[in-house]
């Protein structure tokens, strides 16, 4: 019996691991430059591990800066932006991290009204002419540099993960298990 209850326990725990294969909603909460923020989600199919522009399913990002051509604060979601992405974000079931100290590494959300976009890039990549790896809020990434601007070197996270509550649940109903499990009975 003690034996079938710490299966059934690791089974638990196993399957709030394999749930993970779900989308993920990572949140977006960052101050850029001395006056510039940008919050908001983006969710991707699941993936861990190095990200391509087919993992990003969906962004609801507001950038907001007193230097945006568009006026601030502004809504960058699916169906008004979008995303030029290369290379360089990294993802677990817990953040996004990028790597601003890679070659040829950057995205950009960019908005398909105004042309105001929020870009990372690493080393080797522009946004409206901006030489140095960070992070950008601009107001066009085609002719201006930044309205707002701080920079990075090295791997950073910029996102976390949304714990999803099934998961959660599954995920404490199988540890509560296993603690059950290895419980025993005293003479």
């Amino acid at each position: 019996m003690r034996k079938l209850k710490l299966f059934i326990a690791a089974l638990l725990v196993s399957a709030s691991m394999a749930a993970n294969a779900d989308p993920i909603t990572y949140e977006i909460n960052r101050a850029i430059g001395t006056d510039g923020s940008i919050t908001g989600y983006i969710q991707t199919d699941g993936t861990v591990g190095a990200l391509s522009f087919e993992n990003f399913l969906d962004w609801n990002l507001t950038i907001a800066s007193p230097n945006l051509q568009g006026g601030t604060p502004q809504l960058l979601d699916i169906s008004n932006s979008q995303l030029v992405y290369l290379t360089g974000a990294i993802t677990s079931l817990v953040d996004i991290a990028f790597d601003f100290s890679g070659t040829d590494t950057g995205w950009a959300f960019l908005s398909d009204i105004t042309g105001d976009a929020w870009c990372i890039r690493g080393v080797g990549v522009s946004c409206a002419g901006e030489p140095d790896p960070g992070e950008g809020l601009y107001f066009d990434l085609e002719d201006f540099g930044p309205a707002e601007f701080t920079a990075y070197s090295g791997l950073q996270v910029i996102a976390t993960a949304v714990p999803e509550p099934g998961v959660l649940a599954l995920l404490g109903i199988g540890l509560f298990g296993m603690g059950l499990a290895r419980r025993r009975p005293r003479a």
